[in-house]
């Protein structure tokens, strides 16, 4: 699945979502996106379903680790 991260100016991981950034996700009447504030990166990845299971903290840890995996460059 497609996701977005959003970290801090040290990398850190602040918030995901599942799909791209630019997608405009309306649940409810009411729809959201991820912005990046000063300082913040997003970053679009692949990450596998069954990754997802799990809380937001572990999530994140996870994300982070898969992240440093694939990172190019």
């Amino acid at each position: 699945m497609k996701m977005t991260i959003i970290t801090n100016a040290k990398g850190e991981i602040t918030g995901s979502v599942r799909g791209q950034y630019l997608d405009r996700r309306t649940v409810s009447g009411q729809a959201a996106s991820i912005l990046p504030s000063q300082g913040q990166k997003l970053y679009e990845i692949e990450f596998p379903d069954e990754l997802t299971d799990c809380d937001p903290g572990e999530l994140h840890k996870r994300l982070g680790a898969h992240r440093s995996k694939t990172k190019k460059g």
